[in-house]
C-alpha cells in the first residue's frame, strides 16, 4: 500500500533540529534506494514536507517515521492512497553496459 505523509515543519528551526537534518536526509536517501520511500518534497517556503511511502499498513509507516529523528519535532498526518499516477517522463531509462 502507498501512503503520503504531510508534515508541518516547526515555526522556528532550532539549532538542535538543524543538526538532525543531515543524518535524516541520509536515512531518507537509503530508504529511497530500498524503494520504501518513493519521493520526498518540501514546499518553497520550507514549512511543509510530503513523503510518499510504500508500506504494509499504517503501523509500518509510523515505524518508518519514528526511524527519523526529526519526526519528534514535526506535526504530521498519514494518508493512505487509493492510487498514484506518475508521469512516464520521470522514469529513468535503463541502459546496457554492453
Amino acid at each position: 500500500m502507498q501512503y503520503i505523509i504531510e508534515a508541518e515543519m516547526p515555526e522556528v528551526l532550532s539549532e538542535n533540529l538543524m543538526d538532525l537534518i543531515p543524518d535524516d536526509l541520509e536515512k531518507v536517501q537509503q530508504l529511497m534506494s530500498e524503494q520504501v520511500i518513493y519521493s520526498y518534497s518540501m514546499s518553497a517556503d520550507q514549512k511543509r514536507v510530503w513523503v510518499l511511502i510504500e508500506a504494509e499498513d499504517e503501523e509500518e509507516v509510523e515505524d518508518i517515521m519514528r526511524g527519523l529523528e526529526i519526526t519528534e519535532h514535526l506535526h504530521y498526518e498519514i494518508h493512505e492512497l487509493a492510487f498514484m499516477q506518475q508521469s512516464s517522463s520521470f522514469n529513468i531509462p535503463s541502459f546496457s553496459l554492453n
